[in-house]
């Protein structure tokens, strides 16, 4: 069994990311547990499920053995990987696991790896270590987290229908929905993004 790099999907394009069984590593009280986009991939298709399902094993075994695939697949590849994209499903699990996420970040520097992440008291804890090819950003929902457990990150705002969230600064760009067109969040890495529901 080994660890499951993806190579990309509709609004990544080519980008290469991994993942994690949704849910299972993010915060309990999260308030996109019924409305996680994840969860309706997870639950479609099986080869999606079987990878991420995977990768929480190896990870839940030996964080040491999953860090060390995820490196054997960057150091496989001809060309630098540029960008790498951390949880299209699933949060970091823990403390060790972010710091794990920075080194592996130094032993890459020409590729830039991003996280979003509901995690706020690890991203509090370790945002300050991480190189600048890993930007963290942390997620924020709708009246869920609080500023200053967030302060000094770039944030992603989750925008509902009902334009209910009030917090979001007036210079945070909208998602367009695609980073193959896009790459804000990769090219400025400190401005804010809203996620708008879908």
């Amino acid at each position: 069994m080994s660890v499951r790099v993806s190579v990309g999907n509709t609004k990544l394009g080519r980008i290469p990311n991994i993942s994690l069984t949704p849910i299972l590593t993010c915060p309990s009280n999260i308030p996109c547990r019924t409305l996680c986009y994840a969860m309706r991939a997870y639950r479609q298709y099986p080869n999606v499920r079987t990878a991420w399902d995977t990768n929480l094993e190896i990870c839940r075994r030996s964080q040491t053995e999953y860090f060390d695939g995820i490196a054997a697949w960057l150091s496989s590849k001809k060309k630098s990987v540029r960008y790498f994209r951390w949880h299209v499903a699933g949060d970091i699990p823990d403390d060790t696991y972010l710091c794990n996420m920075i080194d592996l970040a130094c032993d890459f520097p020409k590729t830039k790896f991003m996280a979003f992440s509901k995690q706020h008291d690890i991203l509090h804890r370790h945002y300050r270590k991480a190189p600048k090819n890993l930007i963290l950003r942390a997620s924020l929902w709708t009246c869920w987290g609080k500023l200053r457990d967030v302060k000094g990150l770039a944030k992603a705002w989750f925008q509902d229908v009902d334009h209910s969230e009030k917090r979001i600064p007036d210079n945070a760009r909208v998602c367009p929905g695609s980073c193959i067109t896009c790459k804000r969040c990769w090219t400025l890495p400190k401005n804010d993004v809203v996620l708008m529901q879908h």
